[in-house]
């Protein structure tokens, strides 16, 4: 890893592309996802610098599927309503993780149903999502999972989950780095 060029993001910790969207900031480790103290990190660990590379063997099309609309009076769709032929992989959202590092996919279970039955992509669990990751009742989760008193217990879980139902990958989609209180989550 290159510590000698700031990442660049803006005040949301979102990364850009260009100066305009992003202010520079360094943590004092300079290890990603991290940033001054006050400043809102680049949880991506992107920059400006263009890094060429050979073309890969094979593109990929990935989609994202929210499974969890269905509760919705109008403009919502079950996963077998969708052309998936196109995609090589997709990405159901969001299950969840409860206190004891569990995998839980209860408030998303028809469309999980569904999604386990679909063939002809990899299947990738998304974990969390913006209100998981900002409500008062679950903002800390993925934070105390990943604590190293949790750690261990985090990965086997997942691992066991994704073994269980076959699936080829975990996204763990942490939106944002500020628990309710509007704290960032590194000083809480």
């Amino acid at each position: 890893m290159n510590t000698s060029s700031p990442r660049l993001q803006n005040k949301f910790g979102q990364c850009g592309i260009n100066q305009d969207f992003c202010t520079k900031s360094e943590s004092a480790t300079g290890a990603p996802g991290t940033s001054a103290p006050g400043t809102n990190g680049c949880i991506s660990n992107c920059g400006m610098d263009v890094v060429v590379g050979s073309a890969p063997a094979a593109s990929i099309s990935i989609g994202y599927f929210e499974a969890f609309n269905r509760n919705r009076p109008c403009l919502n769709m079950v996963i077998t309503a969708m052309d998936l032929t196109t995609y090589t992989h997709v990405h159901l959202s969001f299950g969840e993780v409860t206190r004891s590092w569990e995998i839980d996919v209860s408030g998303i279970q028809e469309q999980w149903e569904l999604f386990l039955e679909q063939v002809g992509f990899n299947k990738i669990l998304s974990l969390g999502g913006w209100s998981f990751s900002t409500e008062p009742a679950t903002y800390s989760i993925f934070r105390d999972a990943v604590a190293p008193g949790n750690q261990d217990t985090f990965v086997a879980n997942i691992v066991s989950f994704v073994t269980k139902y076959d699936l080829d990958g975990i996204d763990i989609d942490w939106e944002c780095k500020f628990a309710a209180s509007g704290q960032s989550l590194s000083t809480v």
